[in-house]
């Protein structure tokens, strides 16, 4: 079994461990249009899917909803990246699993930590992929590889 790890989101992206754990390989969420305009690339989603996962994988997505100091476009275009994820996931695996964020933060020990702390974690534990997290704006391929890493954990306990 394989596990993608999905963080939704135009600053998201997705990662795919081995079952035991391994970090294979992270890609950062596909992104079309500029300012505004950008949302989340869904054939390219769909590509990025088939691939590089195939449908031998488990998909697990992290489990979201709109902050309460969002505002209205912004809750509008975070659910449509959200939806174009799902529904990719969907094509691509019957095996889906959602996370809700605190579970894997708990998990992990990362509640009440800031936004870097899941950056810094995934550096200690793969640091032979070090080069994929080395920037801030990595937060977002940390995130899926601790959700996917998360569900190998959580399916062998």
């Amino acid at each position: 079994m394989n596990v993608v790890g999905i963080d939704p989101g135009l600053s998201g992206a997705f990662a795919w461990l081995d079952d035991d754990g391994n970090l294979l390989d992270v890609q950062d969420m596909p992104i079309r249009g500029e300012g505004k305009q950008r949302r989340v690339d869904g054939l390219a989603v769909a590509n990025l899917m088939a691939d590089r996962y195939g449908d031998s994988s488990t998909v697990v997505t992290e489990l979201v909803h709109s902050m309460p100091a969002q505002g209205v476009a912004s809750t509008f275009k975070f659910g449509q990246s959200y939806g174009v994820v799902l529904a990719v996931g969907d094509i691509y695996s019957d095996d889906k699993i959602d996370v809700r964020p605190q579970a894997w933060k708990k998990h992990f020990g990362l509640i009440g930590k800031d936004k870097d702390a899941a950056r810094l974690l995934v550096l200690d534990k793969f640091p032979k992929q070090a080069e994929w997290f080395l920037r801030k704006k990595d937060q977002g391929r940390a995130d899926a590889t601790l959700v996917a890493l998360w569900a190998i954990e959580h399916i062998n306990t």
